[in-house]
């Protein structure tokens, strides 16, 4: 069953995007790219405000139940952005979230793009 995995983040740095646009497109675009690569998902779209840092992430996944669609969205998510040399927050619990980390080469600390989960929905697919 298809359902539409739903995400708004706020991106941020300890050194701010400032005109640094390439640099804050380019991330995104290769998140994106890694979710577009999973087997289990179809239809990704981001919408990105540079301004404020935020973006709407949303796709499609594929799973059992809701249940199963929310942790497979999440567990997609973050191993996207993991895989980009970035970090999350709040996207799991604490004690889980703190295990986690990226499987390239991140980011000087300073420069580490952390995504931060504003809004998180899933629901079946019409």
């Amino acid at each position: 069953m298809l359902f539409r995995a739903a995400f708004d983040f706020r991106i941020k740095r300890r050194i701010e995007w400032g005109d640094d646009l390439a640099g804050f497109h380019g991330h995104i675009d290769r998140v994106r790219e890694h979710i577009s690569a999973r087997k289990r998902t179809a239809d990704v779209r981001i919408i990105a405000d540079v301004r404020e840092s935020c973006l709407t992430l949303d796709f499609l996944v594929d799973a059992a139940d809701e249940e199963a669609a929310a942790t497979e969205a999440r567990d997609i998510v973050s191993l996207a952005i993991r895989e980009c040399g970035a970090r999350h927050d709040g996207l799991f619990p604490i004690a889980e979230e703190s295990q986690l980390r990226s499987r390239v080469n991140a980011f000087s600390g300073l420069r580490t793009p952390t995504w931060c989960p504003r809004r998180i929905q899933i629901a079946v697919a019409a």
